[in-house]
């Protein structure tokens, strides 16, 4: 695979490319890391879960919200194409960016919704003494907001 210009521009700098330090896809550079209370990190994008595949914490969502979800996520591509025309039609600026803003207020519901059905999982299994599912929760809280 041929180098990015930021990876050219390493190479001329006397360093390693960051793809090759991280890994195409891979780890998050520290520079990307939110730092939790008590020193952990939490990266900026979790790790990638598959569509049908139990998380970290070995749940999944129930069927009526994964419904919900998926049907919210269907209007939201929906906006979204619609603002893509508007953009193609040369519409104004303020009715684009009020249409993006109903994007980002539906995509932060469908989060909430999703944290707030694994939450109840991840502080059970925590008072259980699973502590990696109390830092799961932390973590998918602080990517919410």
């Amino acid at each position: 695979m041929a180098p990015t210009r930021a990876g050219v521009r390493e190479m001329a700098a006397g360093r390693q490319p960051a793809r090759a330090r991280y890994g195409v896809g891979g780890a998050v550079p520290p520079s990307a890391a939110k730092r939790l209370p008590g020193g952990e990190q939490a990266h900026q994008r979790g790790p990638a879960v598959r569509p049908g595949r139990k998380g970290a914490t070995g749940t999944t969502l129930p069927e009526e919200v994964r419904r919900d979800v998926l049907s919210r996520m269907s209007r939201i591509e929906g906006q979204a194409r619609g603002v893509q025309r508007m953009i193609e039609d040369g519409r104004d600026c303020a009715d684009i960016v009020h249409q993006i803003s109903a994007i980002r207020a539906a995509l932060a519901k469908v989060g909430a919704s999703i944290v707030a059905e694994n939450l109840e999982e991840c502080v059970r299994l925590g008072l259980a003494g699973d502590d990696a599912a109390l830092r799961q929760a932390r973590r998918a809280l602080l990517d919410l907001v």
